[in-house]
């Protein structure tokens, strides 16, 4: 399937943008749009809507937009750190890719981008490193803080970019209650970009940071955590937004 049309870089979706460009810009595609929403961000976070072949599909483009600038980079991934062997093996072509991610995160679209970031890392050696990122299964009160830590150790080894896919809560640098993987790299003195993505109709859309739809959707994420939500406006949480169709 990742060898098909559903991979080919070439294709592209209509794409409507809200209150923030006009003119040729407009064109850009979803994962243009992210690159240029991070700018010089060392740290990508990509949320997604779990199980949602759209957020794979852009995580892929994006991962290959960093490597055609040509950077070092690591695509961080929501797989528990001690199933890197297994993941080794998916991206390699040299086992399965089925069932090396949680169900909750797991399916066809998602084992197809597993096999498109083994085909990133072989088309550019080197300069391609597929990171299981998540604590070990028992360990859910620490997830963030251990995706933290594998994010700062991959940096601290020379990444240029650390490109992350993860639930959108994770994704917010500000949100209720406890801290998420944006808010403890923030704390950490990193320069992180988050984008969400929602569900759109028709083509995609994307919503800059302060851009009304931005504010509904990352309140709608805040009032999916426990707590007060923050002081910070909505627009402090994300650099944007994509609605998948």
């Amino acid at each position: 399937m990742h060898g098909g049309r559903w991979w080919r870089p070439g294709l592209a979706r209509a794409f409507v943008v809200w209150g923030v460009l006009a003119g040729p810009a407009a064109a850009a595609t979803p994962a243009e749009r992210v690159v240029e929403a991070a700018g010089p961000a060392h740290v990508v976070l990509v949320g997604e809507r779990h199980r949602r072949p759209a957020g794979h599909r852009l995580f892929a483009r994006v991962v290959a937009g960093y490597l055609d600038r040509g950077e070092r980079v690591v695509a961080g991934l929501e797989i528990p750190a001690d199933r890197q062997e297994r993941l080794d093996a998916a991206t390699a072509g040299t086992g399965p890719a089925g069932g090396v991610a949680p169900s909750v995160v797991d399916g066809p679209s998602y084992q197809a981008l597993l096999g498109r970031l083994g085909e990133l890392a072989r088309q550019h050696p080197g300069r391609l490193e597929v990171l299981a990122l998540d604590a070990p299964a028992g360990r859910s009160a620490v997830r963030d803080r251990a995706m933290a830590d594998g994010v700062l150790d991959a940096l601290a080894r020379g990444a240029d970019r650390v490109a992350v896919l993860v639930g959108n809560l994770h994704a917010l640098k500000t949100a209720p209650g406890t801290p998420t993987l944006g808010s403890l790299l923030l704390e950490a003195g990193v320069s992180v970009a988050s984008v969400v993505t929602g569900p759109g109709a028709g083509p995609w859309q994307w919503a800059g940071p302060a851009a009304p739809e931005t504010a509904r959707r990352v309140n709608t994420l805040w009032a999916l955590r426990a707590g007060e939500p923050p002081a910070a406006p909505p627009s402090r949480a994300v650099d944007g937004v994509l609605l998948a169709p």
